[in-house]
């Protein structure tokens, strides 16, 4: 996986401080063996052996003989029974410098390793590093702030897991769960085909200050990246630069019952997940953040959805592809925002790719949409509409600048929303070019200028009865209506023409202007 300039700068500034503390490990394990002959000394000590010494101290480190575990041939710990949790803060397992394999099939059920804290105790400084955990039949590593034998309500905080594997458990691959979880890093990971999530960052309360970096999530029952909060906000979550494939559920999925701030999902690569490709769901608002340059393909609904209950604010998606969704059927959309209350503000949607789905982009809050800018985007071959934006009465300073919309099913541009400037778009070899929607009397004070329609299947420019206020002018139509003769390069249907200005346009060979 090729990283950008700036992740590879983060995670050599992880790297690097995690060697300036490096040292010795308490317990060096040199044996193979499951479960050893007891005690851990220099004669011989098993992984189960240094887990019971470790807990027995309280606290420390566990290391691994690299001349036990070398590259090749690898030499893997089978397990006789479930390994016992490593109990307690100020813990770090690493295996960094060898090859060390655990084979879990025999674990039990239970989690092929298990950190924890215990009854009525939080969670905290733990590292795990450089470890492959194969073939569990529970969770691949469990991470749990509380007892892990009972339910992890603890708090979770200051967590390192770095170029962990974790191959075929039967539940998820990394688990992290807690009351609250802080702190936590996520870095060079790799699961596959595991039965849960592939990585899962799951609190009871709130979630902040989470990196989850250069991972590799393939081939799994659940989520491939899954960061959760029953009721309490996710704030300052950076989820970068990770590789999810091939997913029943959703690629990245990030929920709250409560609101979603200043989460930033960038330089992501989601392909063939059978749920959305990326989706953040808040049960309250999404401020703040930004969704940049991810790729996301072959999704069975939505490619990226941002959907909130009381609103969107301060969101920038910007520079992303996504491509050929909706696999699942139904009319699933490249990239959507929508809100069921409070309002659409402040956010700019451009320079995307949106194609192969329902609609390319849908901006379909019906609220009301303050400040949004929608620019420079390609909205191409989509079964729908181009680019869909549906906004309720009180809407203002809405831009449409500069799109294309390309071969679409239905509209290029629909716009069913006042205060909307529609200016130097492309519409071209849609069923409609841009279509301003009457329906609710939503559509007011609308401006549609300098843009060029051509070669639509219906109508150029489409102004639909309940329109009113709208400023058409300086616009260029040519060769629309080739499939409907009843069509024109310009249209109007109203009960009165007078209601809407038109001015300086273009038109081409065909044009009505007004139909009562």
């Amino acid at each position: 996986m090729r990283f950008s300039t700036g992740t590879a700068v983060l995670i050599a500034a992880l790297l690097l401080a995690g060697a300036a503390g490096a040292k010795s490990p308490d317990f060096l394990v040199n044996s193979t063996v499951d479960p050893g002959v007891g005690g851990c000394d220099a004669g011989e000590c098993t992984l189960r052996e240094a887990i019971q010494a470790l807990n027995a101290q309280g606290k420390g480190s566990i290391g691994f003989d690299p001349a036990v575990f070398p590259a090749t041939p690898a030499a893997p710990i089978a397990l006789t029974s479930a390994l016992p949790p490593l109990r307690g803060s100020k813990v770090s397992v690493d295996g960094s410098n060898a090859h060390v394999v655990i084979d879990a099939a025999n674990s039990g059920g239970a989690p092929g390793l298990t950190f924890d804290s215990g009854p009525g105790t939080p969670l905290s400084d733990v590292v795990l590093r450089g470890v492959t955990v194969i073939e569990s039949a529970g969770h691949g590593v469990w991470i749990c702030g509380g007892d892990s034998a009972a339910t992890c309500d603890e708090a979770v905080s200051r967590i390192v897991v770095d170029r962990v594997g974790v191959f075929s458990p039967t539940q998820g691959g990394v688990v992290i769960a807690g009351s609250q979880i802080a702190k936590l890093t996520l870095v060079r990971n790799a699961t596959r085909q595991a039965g849960g999530p592939g990585l899962d960052v799951d609190a009871l309360g709130p979630i902040g200050d989470v990196t989850i970096l250069g991972n590799v999530a393939r081939n799994g029952e659940g989520d491939g990246i899954r960061v959760e909060s029953n009721a309490s906000p996710i704030r300052k979550l950076k989820i970068l630069d990770n590789a999810v494939v091939a997913r029943i559920a959703d690629g990245i999925r990030v929920e709250t019952g409560a609101g979603v701030e200043s989460v930033s999902i960038v330089g992501n690569h989601v392909t063939d997940a059978e749920g959305h490709g990326i989706r953040v769901r808040s049960g309250g608002r999404v401020e703040g953040g930004s969704l940049v340059d991810n790729l996301v393909q072959a999704s069975g609904f939505d490619g990226i959805r941002i959907e909130a209950d009381q609103g969107v604010s301060g969101l920038k998606l910007e520079r992303n592809t996504s491509d050929h969704h909706a696999l699942a059927g139904g009319d699933g959309d490249a990239i959507s925002v929508l809100s069921a209350a409070g309002s659409l503000t402040k956010t700019r949607i451009a320079d995307n790719l949106a194609s192969g789905a329902g609609n390319g982009i849908n901006a379909a809050a019906d609220v009301e949409l303050q400040q949004v800018k929608i620019e420079d985007n390609t909205a191409f071959a989509n079964d729908l509409n181009g680019i869909q934006v549906d906004g309720k009465p009180g809407s203002k300073q809405v831009s449409i600048v500069g799109n294309r919309a390309d071969s679409n099913g239905s509209v290029g541009i629909l716009i069913a929303c006042e205060a909307v400037t529609a200016s130097r778009n492309v519409a071209m070899d849609n069923e409609d070019g841009i279509l301003l929607d009457g329906t609710a009397d939503k559509t007011h004070d609308t401006r549609v200028e300098k843009n060029a329609v051509i070669g639509n299947r219906h109508n150029g420019i489409f102004v639909d009865v309940g329109v009113t206020g709208a400023v058409l002018q300086k616009n260029r139509a040519r060769g629309n209506n080739a499939a409907l003769v009843a069509a024109f390069d310009l249209t109007e249907q109203s009960a009165d023409c007078g209601s809407n200005t038109w001015s300086k346009n273009d038109f081409g060979s065909t044009n009505q202007t007004c139909v009562e």
